[in-house]
């Protein structure tokens, strides 16, 4: 039994109930979405009508036909008739009948006799927040927190009882205070003093999404009366243009009715934080939604070392154990502090570098994280935190744990399991991985998701340098030249679509400050010129820690550390050769690949130059990158590319491809360039190994001195 106190931390100060009174945008977002949905009515009801109308001339001509001419075909075609105009009723109003079930399948419902002080913790902020108790609460695997339920027409009149999903993921990553905003975020959602309208334009844009999208049954239903006779098959012919007529009707309606909502949906997003925020603190709400962003690369790292394991019919015990260790690891590698096994990440340090270009995405259901706290911070609802881990809310959490991990396993035979690993086993697993994809910590995440740009260090090399402290050399200012050009390129590239008219726009933000659209080739030139000088910068600092780590190295072992420069130059470029030859390859074939429908004679010539003047440059660079030992660390690419430098594909005869060919072909190319792009990471990774060796080095000698 937990023998944690229930206690809710200091709230912050009591509000007026005008503070969760929907706002002033939310109203507008609000007004514009219910105008959207009754324009959408409106052309409903004119289908409706149309449809009923079709059915009247469908009978009449039915009957007319038969009268005319009775016999066995005029009666099978007739009959089409009647049932086409039936369909395309039927499509209409299928939907007042269609139920949307949750899917359940990956949960496992807990009861208050199962968990007392989660459900009271539950409880609670149900009433605080202005909702109803869930009907049903919920344990999932991963790092979220959802309300859900049953959903059909009938939703929009009559209340449906929520059910509550809590991610054990989400659970394994917060405190107790977060946990319990995050909880107290899906409540808001619902909140008896806010979220009728938005509830409302959800459900009545779920019922247009699922006339448009979810029709699977009705196709098949058509597919069977297809089937009676060819007469029938005909008029089955006709209902399916008559309903693509109304799909596109509808599709274009949809857009303008999900555009209102995603719009409604970020002041929805904006105004459950609000609620969370007034009763366990904006601080909360916000350090929550970040760490569990961190916390779900974690979980990704986790479940893919738990798939190592599994090539060796390997499970775990305790996933969430395993996922600890992993945060744990990440903070390390990312240099963040932890706090009860938490790490403690600082929004205001990572905000010093981001996009500056901004515009109102009418497709974005969520405000991003940065703009949710500017929002908070204006209401200064700061409470007290209860650093406690979100487990003490729970009963026999090893238990739930373990119930939850099985979870993972569930679609295995129990037969195929080999045992079982330990928490040392995986820890090797994971820090074997990790030694693949991390450099040396001592460079900070300076070479994370990123190249160098090509020097060349013999003449670097030759260069008059001032031996300084690395710390000196890598400071704070420097470590964000990377961040800094890779927001300035996302700047660039909206620039460019709104100048292309690609954002539908009519204006955006730079720096703070409002611009119009056509204003957006003029702030492009200014960015490209700050784009160039960070580049400078960043080469110049690039070559600079080279020259750093030549002048420090003994002279052997710094000409050792130019060849590898070197090399890595070389194949970098030959690298790039490859992916453009391979790349126009798989731009030949890409007809082939979609499944168009090709002539013969384009076939053809598709396939003879592919074996006259792609395919022969194709397995020159293949054989050149095995000879390099680039396909050494996956045997399976390795053996699939000798072979197929062996052979001999035709790809194509008569009036057939050889799929099994060309299937093979397209495995070559992809696995192909993953071995490389792997080899040039791990002929750059050592290089920064053998730098990091050199300061260790250094280091080690002054200390004997």
């Amino acid at each position: 039994m937990s023998n944690y106190c229930f206690m809710n931390p200091p709230l912050p100060k009591t509000h007026p109930d005008a503070l969760l009174a929907p706002s002033a945008q939310f109203k507008k977002e609000a007004a514009k979405s219910v105008m959207a949905i009754l324009a959408f009515l409106l052309v409903y009801l004119l289908l409706f009508l149309i449809s009923l109308a079709l059915v009247g001339l469908c009978f009449y001509a039915g009957y007319f036909i038969i009268v005319a001419r009775a016999s066995l075909y005029t009666l099978l075609f007739s009959v089409g008739l009647v049932g086409c105009g039936i369909m395309v009723f039927v499509f209409l109003v299928k939907f007042l009948f269609a139920t949307t079930r949750a899917d359940e399948s990956d949960c496992i419902e807990i009861t208050k006799d199962d968990q007392p002080l989660l459900f009271q913790t539950i409880y609670d902020l149900a009433r605080e927040t202005g909702t109803a108790r869930p009907k049903k609460v919920f344990l999932s695997d991963d790092v979220n927190a959802a309300v859900f339920y049953n959903s059909s027409f009938l939703s929009l009149f009559f209340p449906v009882r929520k059910n509550l999903k809590i991610g054990l993921g989400l659970v394994n990553s917060l405190n107790v205070s977060e946990l319990k905003a995050v909880l107290a975020h899906e409540f808001g959602h619902f909140s008896q003093r806010s979220m009728k309208v938005g509830s409302w334009v959800y459900q009545v844009n779920k019922v247009i999404y699922d006339m448009l999208f979810n029709n699977q049954g009705y196709a098949n239903s058509l597919r069977s009366f297809a089937s009676v006779h060819g007469l029938v098959a005909i008029c089955v012919q006709l209902t399916v243009k008559a309903v693509q007529g109304i799909q596109w009707v509808l599709h274009q309606m949809f857009k303008v009715v999900n555009s209102s909502y995603l719009s409604l949906s970020r002041q929805m997003e904006f105004h459950a934080d609000l609620v969370a925020a007034s009763v366990c603190g904006s601080n909360n709400i916000i350090h929550a939604l970040r760490r569990s962003e961190f916390a779900n690369d974690c979980f990704a790292a986790t479940l893919e070392t738990c798939n190592t394991a599994w090539k060796e019919k390997q499970t775990v015990t305790d996933f969430y154990a395993h996922h600890r260790f992993v945060l744990g690891q990440m903070a390390a590698v990312r240099q963040v502090k932890l706090l009860q096994g938490l790490p403690v990440l600082d929004i205001e340090t990572e905000s010093r570098v981001g996009c500056r270009v901004n515009y109102k995405d009418q497709w974005a259901s969520h405000p991003t994280l940065q703009e949710r706290k500017a929002y908070l911070d204006s209401f200064a609802l700061t409470a007290t935190v209860d650093e406690a881990p979100a487990w003490t809310l729970f009963e026999n959490a090893a238990d739930w744990k373990e119930r939850v991990t099985k979870q993972f396993y569930k679609s295995i035979p129990p037969e195929e399991i080999k045992g079982q690993i330990d928490a040392l086993r995986f820890a090797q697993l994971f820090e074997a991985r990790l030694q693949t994809v991390a450099f040396p910590p001592v460079f900070k995440n300076f070479y994370a998701n990123r190249s160098l740009a090509d020097f060349d260090p013999e003449a670097v090399s030759q260069q008059p340098y001032v031996l300084q402290a690395f710390d000196d050399l890598l400071t704070d200012e420097a470590l964000l030249l990377p961040q800094k050009l890779a927001f300035l390129e996302q700047d660039l590239a909206v620039l460019q679509a709104l100048s292309r008219k690609e954002i539908a726009v009519r204006s955006f933000d730079f720096d703070g400050r409002k611009y119009r659209r056509q204003e957006a080739a003029t702030i492009l030139a200014q960015l490209e010129g700050e784009r160039e000088i960070l580049q400078n910068q960043l080469e110049a600092l690039d070559q600079r820690i080279f020259r750093h780590f030549y002048a420090i190295a003994p002279l052997a072992e710094a000409e050792v550390l130019k060849s590898l420069y070197k090399n890595y130059f070389a194949c970098r470029n030959q690298a790039d050769e490859s992916l453009s030859a391979f790349s126009a390859l798989l731009e030949l074939l890409g007809p082939v690949f979609r499944g168009e429908t090709l002539a013969i004679n384009a076939i053809r010539e598709i396939i003879a130059s592919l074996k006259k003047e792609h395919e022969p440059g194709f397995k020159q660079s293949l054989h050149e990158w095995i000879a390099a030992g680039a396909f050494d660390h996956d045997p399976t690419v390795k053996s699939a590319a000798e072979k197929f430098i062996q052979s001999r594909y035709a790809y194509f005869s008569g009036e057939a491809f050889f799929d099994n060919e060309l299937i093979e072909l397209n495995r070559v190319v992809q696995g192909g360039w993953a071995c490389i792009h792997h080899y040039l990471f791990s002929l750059f990774k050592t290089i920064t190994e053998t730098q990091a060796g050199f300061l260790h080095a250094k280091a080690h000698d002054v200390q004997n001195a």
